[in-house]
């Protein structure tokens, strides 16, 4: 009995602390994709082109990705409860100057600030869970995570485009900035680290043994083949279900844009279903993991095909969409391979790159798939600065959507590749 208190004496700190932790990562993802039904306010507000406003969006990614570089090495040296309270609070600072601003300029800076704060959420979130929690444990709490984003990103975009008619966009930012205020004293008064006092000296090490350590991670073959994994894995979900599967399931299938968007983010929950789903199984069957991971690849692949060149009804295509992000829940387990290879004192630093890896992955399938798409259409100068029907027709999404394709095919030769070392 006395042993089963003890154990709930550090499982119940352990679950408050990630929970804090996530509420962060569950709020920037909401910050993150919000400008998505707030965007024809903002247009109207400050007459602004769709180009300036998604120029406007994407200045988050870019500080977003700079920072990534950073946020690892931040953690590992300052510890999880520093660097997350100033991530959060430079995010609720970026989501008030977005609410008050009158100048576009302020537009993308406070963009830009929402996202320098935001690469710190999942990297935080997950050097948390590995610190507090046993390796059996963490790999649930890992899928989890996924979730929990999934759920940020959902109702940043579902429910908010329901409630646009009803407030305005300043007054959305003004409660996000706010609610972001008060997660940043949660994490304050919360969340706390658990480095080993064996290790504590190493991680107050200099920062040049830091760059040196952070440099020796890109020359680990099976380190760097895991990023690249991860980063493939979720091209799909950045790219297709993020931006343009949207516009492409209204052309060919005459869907109406509500029905069109909801279908488009079932990928998104099937996604964050699929991560708890494979780290479920991945707890029961710990030598599995390299015959989970090919399976999940292998489905989404022949799923996304199906998605792309086969004509199907509305309600299969729902069912499919949702299958490719449930199979492509299995690129969470990249994080579970890297916290087996990687030294405990540079876990965030790991973690980060991996993230860098996936967000500039996604950044360039984005620019390639814009620049097909523009090839393909009847607008060769992209003058209206948006794809629209009128410009873009199914065989150019087929052509373009082929680059998707072909990086979750990657993905899954790049799994074949894992030995039984990295996928135990």
């Amino acid at each position: 009995m006395s042993k089963k208190f003890n154990r709930w004496q550090i499982l119940l700190p352990a679950f408050v602390i990630w929970f804090v932790s996530a509420l962060f990562y569950f709020h920037q993802y909401f910050l993150r994709v919000s400008l998505s039904p707030l965007g024809m306010q903002i247009i109207q507000h400050f007459s602004i082109t769709p180009f300036t406003l998604s120029s406007i969006a994407a200045s988050f990614y870019y500080t977003f990705v700079i920072m990534q570089i950073f946020s690892g090495i931040i953690i590992d040296r300052y510890g999880v409860r520093t660097a997350l309270t100033l991530a959060s609070f430079t995010c609720a600072g970026g989501a008030l100057l977005f609410a008050l601003t009158t100048s576009v300029a302020a537009l993308y800076i406070s963009r830009g600030l929402m996202g320098a704060g935001a690469a710190f959420s999942l990297i935080g979130t997950l050097t948390v869970a590995s610190q507090w929690f046993s390796q059996r444990t963490f790999i649930t709490v890992n899928g989890v995570t996924v979730m929990v984003g999934v759920l940020g990103a959902y109702v940043g975009e579902g429910p908010l485009a329901g409630l646009i008619h009803h407030i305005a966009w300043r007054e959305v930012m003004l409660a996000g900035a706010i609610i972001c205020y008060v997660i940043c004293i949660l994490i304050a008064f919360t969340v706390r680290g658990r480095v080993k006092k064996s290790h504590h000296a190493h991680v107050k090490r200099a920062f040049t043994t830091v760059f040196k350590e952070y440099f020796a991670l890109f020359l680990n073959r099976r380190f760097l083949i895991i990023c690249l994994f991860i980063g493939l894995a979720n091209v799909c979900i950045d790219s297709l279900a993020g931006l343009w599967l949207e516009p492409y399931l209204e052309l060919r299938y005459h869907l109406s844009n509500d029905l069109a968007g909801q279908i488009s983010s079932l990928q998104y929950i099937g996604f964050g279903v699929g991560s708890i789903i494979c780290c479920s199984l991945l707890c029961w069957w710990q030598d599995k993991a390299k015959q989970i991971i090919n399976a999940g690849m292998l489905v989404a692949l022949l799923a996304l095909f199906a998605l792309i060149y086969l004509p199907m009804p509305v309600f299969v295509l729902a069912a499919v969409n949702t299958l490719i992000g449930c199979s492509l829940g299995v690129a969470c387990l990249g994080m579970v391979l890297i916290k087996q290879l990687v030294p405990a004192t540079i876990i965030a630093t790991a973690f980060s790159i991996a993230e860098l890896f996936k967000h500039l992955l996604s950044a360039i399938v984005l620019q390639a798939l814009g620049a097909l798409l523009t090839l393909y259409s009847n607008d060769p100068t992209g003058a209206s600065g948006k794809a629209t029907h009128l410009h873009i027709s199914v065989h150019g999404y087929h052509m373009s959507f082929m680059v998707v394709l072909a990086c979750v095919a990657l993905g899954l030769g790049l799994s074949l590749t894992f030995t039984s070392h990295q996928a135990r």
